[in-house]
This record gives structure tokens, C-alpha cells and sequence, in this order.
């Protein structure tokens, strides 16, 4: 429920309230349906329509779709593209990610699999 309805909410409120950047940490492939893994099905339907949802707003979003998170301390080197093998990824990279893409246009009303690699951040988003 708030991986589809808290999320769709959160953006009604931004939009209500005027804030214009949003930025969704979504699932790996979650735009991708045949790449979906069966045992969380309904996770990546939840985060699959929440993200369609913030596409159809007028916010300034940026969707990050993280490959498998590991509690390891992060590097501060990642891969991002639009579409990635399956990997993972350390939960302060994507931290790390997610505030570099609040100021990097190159993310804006972007959407990109994040997955641990060998470029600094903020590279890796300006190359997206």
C-alpha cells in the first residue's frame, strides 16, 4: 500500500503545495515488466504504477530504479543508465545518488536503473 497509494499521495501533496522537484526511488526494471522477479510481483506492480503516476504529474521528477540493496558501507562510485543488468548496490550510494540528482539537470524528467560501478555520481549522471 505505500509503495503505490503512499507514493501517489506524496505527489498529490507536491503538487498541491507547489513543491516542483520530486525525486522516487523506485525497483530495478520497475518499468519493465518481463524483467519483474515473479516472488515480489505485486511490490514491482506498486512500484510500476507509482511511478507512471509521478510521469503523468508536472512535477520535476527523477525516478532512480536501484539494483539489489546490501548494507555495506558505500563506495561513491555507481553505474546509472536507463536500462542496466541486474546488480547491487549499497543503500548510502543511493542516498548519495538521490542527493546529487536534487541539483543535477541531467536527471531532470529522467528515469535510471542505479546499480554499484566504477564512476563517481555525479559523472554517472551527467552521463546518463
Amino acid at each position: 500500500m505505500i509503495d503505490l497509494d503512499g507514493a501517489v499521495k506524496t505527489i498529490e501533496a507536491a503538487e498541491n503545495l507547489g513543491i516542483d522537484r520530486f525525486i522516487m526511488v523506485s525497483a530495478f526494471q520497475a518499468n519493465n515488466r518481463e524483467n519483474w522477479n515473479e516472488a515480489i510481483k505485486p511490490y514491482y506492480v506498486a512500484k510500476h504504477y507509482a511511478d507512471r503516476a509521478l510521469l503523468q504529474s508536472d512535477l520535476n521528477y527523477t525516478i532512480i530504479r536501484p539494483g539489489g540493496l546490501v548494507n555495506e558501507p558505500g563506495t561513491g562510485k555507481v553505474t546509472a543508465a536507463e536500462e542496466l543488468e541486474r546488480g547491487s548496490i549499497a543503500r548510502e550510494d543511493v542516498a548519495r545518488t538521490i542527493l546529487a540528482s536534487l541539483t543535477e539537470e541531467n536527471t531532470y524528467k529522467r528515469s535510471f536503473d542505479l546499480i554499484s560501478g566504477d564512476t563517481a555520481i555525479a559523472e554517472a549522471l551527467r552521463k546518463i
